[in-house]
């Protein structure tokens, strides 16, 4: 149903494609709420009928508890995942006044190229609460909701930006601090996954139906 308001994207005003770093790292920075993003990582880009780039999605493997997690999980539901193939949808970005559906018609054209190369078996993202997010937008994508994570603590500039503890070399807290950053508390972010992988594990009990 169209919200209120807000216009609805139509498929064919919009082109996905990959995307080189590049291209997209100045303006997810300029509209992720953490002011930041990758150095590294694929990249889809989302654009106008006239050329203009309105969208960006970026993927990186996760750290290896968030990956194995959803390995984890995986198991438990009789999927096949192995936890060096997950990737994480680690920012995602629409510029101001785009129609609505904007974003998922970019994760979800970037979840089929996935799907197609065969190369991952799952993507897991996060919705920050702290930031009022509730990850509504990866319901409406048909993500599968896995709870919260535990609260966390994270660090910024004087800008607002979020700057990690080990972006160059693991520092400690009292380096951060000297460095002008700030210590900030965050909620539990939201957990959502998309399972790329069809195969289903048989019990080895199954018999052909």
């Amino acid at each position: 149903m169209k919200p209120e308001g807000k216009d609805v994207a139509r498929r064919s005003a919009y082109k996905v494609e990959r995307a080189e770093h590049h291209e997209v790292v100045l303006m997810v920075r300029a509209n992720h709420y953490s002011k930041s993003c990758s150095k590294t990582g694929l990249a889809w880009k989302i654009s106008d009928t006239f050329g203009n780039i309105v969208g960006a999605a970026m993927f990186l493997p996760p750290l290896p508890p968030a990956a194995k997690y959803i390995e984890n999980i995986a198991v438990q539901s009789g999927r096949v995942c192995v936890w060096q193939r997950v990737l994480s949808l680690h920012r995602l970005v629409v510029v101001p006044e785009q129609p609505q559906n904007v974003a998922s018609l970019l994760v979800c054209a970037a979840l089929r190229d996935l799907r197609r190369q065969k190369k991952c078996d799952a993507v897991v993202t996060f919705a920050d609460s702290s930031a009022g997010h509730t990850g509504q937008v990866y319901r409406a994508m048909n993500a599968e909701y896995l709870g919260a994570t535990e609260p966390a603590s994270y660090w910024t500039d004087e800008t607002g930006r979020r700057v990690s503890a080990k972006a160059t070399v693991n520092r400690t807290a009292a380096q951060m601090r000297a460095l002008g950053l700030t210590r900030k508390r965050s909620e539990g972010k939201h957990r959502f996954v998309w399972w790329l992988n069809s195969k289903i594990i048989r019990s080895p009990d199954d018999t052909a139906s």
